[in-house]
């Protein structure tokens, strides 16, 4: 499957600036993601409450930054002139299970199930 990013999304909050790159014409996506969220209903205690909205209201995106400061954020942008695009080809999916929502868990094997496309 192949997804092309390339709108620039950003939020501010009182931790930084997120930078989100998002795809468009993704129907294919959004289809295994209900597919997924379907199969998995029976699992409905999230890590995080919030976790369930980004389940509800599925937007496929790429996180490049989170928390940056101004200085960080003015620099990347740098990096995302007008007319960049991001593509590529998704082979696998990967559902992380994890207890804690920290990157050292999610990168365990134990916690992690492949699915090839």
């Amino acid at each position: 499957m192949t997804v092309r990013f390339d709108q620039v999304v950003t939020d501010k909050d009182q931790g930084g600036v997120c930078i989100m790159i998002k795809a468009k014409n993704t129907k294919e996506l959004i289809v295994i993601q209900k597919a997924l969220v379907s199969a998995l209903s029976g699992y409905a205690d999230y890590v995080e409450p919030h976790s369930q909205k980004y389940e509800e209201n599925f937007d496929p995106h790429i996180t490049i930054g989170d928390e940056l400061s101004d200085q960080q954020y003015a620099e990347a942008l740098e990096y995302l002139k007008d007319g960049f695009s991001c593509e590529g080809i998704i082979r696998e999916v990967v559902l992380v299970t994890v207890n804690k929502a920290t990157i050292e868990e999610s990168f365990h094997p134990e916690n992690q199930t492949v699915f090839n496309l």
